[in-house]
């Protein structure tokens, strides 16, 4: 596997490796280093919300998504990771609105 889909794996994990788009270190308090431990601290929470309340964790995650196609679509050559990302919040798009749809429906 390559090092760009390797640190790419995670979506904004893409910062860890040098290829972090030049303007997140001018938004973010700190360095990028730090800003990614923050990052997977929130990227841990969203996973547990979308288990417990997937109608509010699913549409976290779809914004959360949405950020990271933003940053990868600023950086060169990673646009094929911005379609794969594209489509995981296409499918996030779909299970909160699942979720919102049978939330609190009983099956008989």
């Amino acid at each position: 596997m390559s090092s760009r889909v390797a640190s790419a794996s995670s979506g904004v994990a893409i910062c860890a490796a040098s290829s972090c788009a030049p303007w997140i270190n001018d938004v973010v308090p700190g360095s990028a280093q730090a800003a990614m431990y923050a990052v997977g601290v929130i990227e841990v929470v969203a996973g547990i919300a979308v288990g417990l309340a997937p109608r509010f964790g699913a549409w976290l995650v779809a914004g959360w998504l949405a950020g990271i196609i933003v940053n990868l679509l600023t950086i060169p050559d990673y646009y094929d990771i911005a379609l794969r990302d594209f489509g995981l919040l296409l499918a996030t798009v779909a299970l909160a609105r699942l979720a919102e749809r049978y939330h609190g429906k009983r099956q008989h």
